[in-house]
């Protein structure tokens, strides 16, 4: 396929208990890039990932370790190198102080999986004890935000097989930092002013990086939002969603109006009469500031809503 298009694929089936994992392999056998999930069955190379491009294996949901205040955590997947799909379970792991001595061991589950939580925050080493040339393994050291600092795969090892870890990119740490702890101490959204023509915007709803999966701390939330609806039956809304500008233009629209889907579906689940509700995807076309900056394109990303008519 040509190197620098962008491609959208489609999954027909129907069965929801298929994980979809999708990589595009260069010339060299490596993975160059990582479907994100777009909308019901539909996957994008290219979209915006809301993410590291350094990280290919792992996804957000993986980085959730619950890891205690102050301390560290440490997660990686082992899987095979030829498709990069099939997680290698009853792979045994060490965990080394810098030293070289053994601190602790695991060993990966059937999806490949392996992790530490609790650890003091230090430097450490990490090894596949029994890694043989067709393994190819990814890890990442997190904070107590669950947020990924450094990472390492297969192609970083030394001879003794020792992952050599690289710090991720300062300003998508911070920002990534900034975006959780914004989260915990955001006001909820107020409601009671709907205004016809006025959008509102809906400032604790989070997705899963790159896709249109609601995360469980949206629903608060869209639940205060339908209750509001539920009490004023005469109300119609739009849903909008929006990107910022990174990523496949044609992505991001489908991107944008899934997630704003998403709330719609939500909001039907919580007895908001659908008749009531309708929903669009934007894209990248309506920024509310420049994209010229980390924080200006975490503002453009986002989901609101218009008050139609009464």
């Amino acid at each position: 396929m040509p190197k620098d298009e962008s491609y959208i694929t489609r999954i027909d089936t129907e069965d929801t208990d298929f994980k979809v994992e999708l990589f595009l392999i260069d010339a060299k056998g490596v993975i160059s890039d990582r479907a994100t999930k777009i909308g019901d069955r539909l996957y994008a190379f290219g979209a915006d990932s809301d993410g590291f491009p350094q990280i290919d294996l792992l996804t957000e949901h993986d980085f959730n370790l619950n890891v205690s205040p102050t301390k560290i955590g440490v997660v990686g997947r082992v899987v095979d190198k030829e498709t990069y799909l099939f997680g290698r379970p009853s792979m045994k792991v060490g965990l080394y102080s810098k030293k070289r001595s053994l601190l602790a061991s695991a060993e990966t589950d059937n999806r490949g999986m392996f992790s530490f939580v609790n650890l003091d925050n230090a430097e450490y080493e990490v090894r596949l004890e029994n890694k043989s040339a067709e393994d190819y393994a990814e890890i990442v050291f997190v904070d107590d935000l669950n947020v990924p600092y450094t990472y390492s795969n297969s192609e970083k090892t030394n001879d003794e097989g020792f992952f050599g870890f690289e710090k991720l990119p300062t300003d998508i740490v911070t920002l990534k930092r900034d975006e959780v702890k914004d989260t915990k101490l955001k006001l909820p959204s107020d409601f009671s002013g709907m205004h016809e023509g006025e959008p509102i915007v809906l400032k604790n709803i989070l997705f899963a990086s790159g896709s249109a999966d609601l995360l469980s701390s949206s629903y608060l939330e869209l639940d205060r939002l339908a209750s509001e609806l539920n009490s004023m039956a005469s109300v119609h809304i739009e849903v909008s969603g929006h990107t910022d500008n990174v990523g496949s233009v044609n992505a991001n629209f489908i991107l944008s109006e899934h997630r704003a889907k998403a709330v719609v579906d939500y909001l039907t689940s919580k007895g908001v009469d659908r008749a009531r509700l309708s929903f669009k995807g934007y894209g990248s076309k309506k920024p509310i500031v420049k994209n010229d900056s980390d924080e200006g394109r975490k503002q453009n990303r986002r989901v609101e809503f218009i008050v139609i008519d009464k």
